[in-house]
């Protein structure tokens, strides 16, 4: 399998790394929830209680997004099933 090491002199370790550096560097930043409920006051539907659960749930679809990326980095890519070393 080639990841790019032939075509551009970088190991797949090297690659993976670009690649979760470069999702971690265009992640948004999270969501001020509390701030945002402000906004409303006391004037809260159903649709902007709807709208903050769902902020709170992407809120920690990128915080674990981001810790899974940094492991990723700090610890490298898993081996595949044909480089277990023996």
């Amino acid at each position: 399998m080639c990841t790019g090491e032939a075509a551009t002199g970088i190991s797949r370790e090297d690659y993976i790394d670009n690649v979760a550096q470069d999702i971690l560097i265009k992640l948004p930043t999270e969501f001020d929830i509390d701030k945002t409920r402000k906004k409303f006051g006391s004037s809260i539907t159903p649709t902007s209680v709807v709208l903050l659960q769902e902020l709170e749930r992407f809120n920690r679809l990128l915080n674990r997004m981001r810790m899974s990326l940094v492991t990723l980095r700090k610890v490298g890519p898993p081996l595949s099933t044909f480089e277990v070393r023996t």
